[in-house]
């Protein structure tokens, strides 16, 4: 829907319609800076700690041929933010909309529309990592199998989160470009 009230402004000063995107209103800046500004968990991790900086985790523990899948898997949530995973399992309607946003962005940026089971797997490995290192211990189970990433995290300021994003984009892109 394009009308006057279905809109928003990005950070680099474009329209924005959530429900009815176009592959040439997506930009790497406005992903950048959105999920750099994103706090994973609701916020409710014991500090600050990004979207932007969690998909390049997920990118670097990828095979080389999927990272730039692994780095943009959650850029659907630069435009319509993050939504805890227990929420997101009930909402069929939101996912709709992801889905049909992610299908945008990943024509822009010529990746698959189907994520392959080895994103899904680094995701959950750099869930556990984030809980083991971004929450107090619990004993309550997340249901996760995988076994965490052996790095420790720790978390970036939005403004460091946004220039790991974009260096790991422009690596990537350039590794690609040479490897064609």
């Amino acid at each position: 829907m394009r009308g006057p009230k279905y809109w928003f402004l990005t950070h680099t000063g474009r329209q924005f319609w959530p429900l009815d995107a176009r592959v040439d209103e997506i930009h790497l800046e406005d992903i950048a800076h959105g999920l750099s500004h994103i706090c994973r968990f609701g916020g409710h991790c014991r500090h600050f700690y990004s979207v932007a900086q969690h998909s390049v985790l997920v990118s670097r523990a990828v095979p080389m041929q999927l990272r730039m899948l692994g780095l943009l898997h959650d850029a659907t949530e630069a435009y319509i933010g993050d939504m805890v995973r227990p929420l997101k399992l009930q909402m069929p309607e939101f996912n709709a909309v992801e889905d049909k946003l992610w299908a945008v962005i990943a024509k822009k940026f010529d990746l698959p529309v189907v994520l392959p089971p080895e994103i899904k797997h680094a995701d959950n490995a750099a869930l556990m990592a984030e809980r083991r290192d971004l929450f107090d211990a619990s004993s309550y189970p997340w249901g996760i199998v995988e076994t965490p990433l052996p790095d420790h995290i720790d978390p970036m300021p939005p403004d460091e989160a946004k220039t790991f994003f974009l260096n790991e984009y422009f690596k990537l892109q350039k590794f690609n470009n040479e490897n064609l």
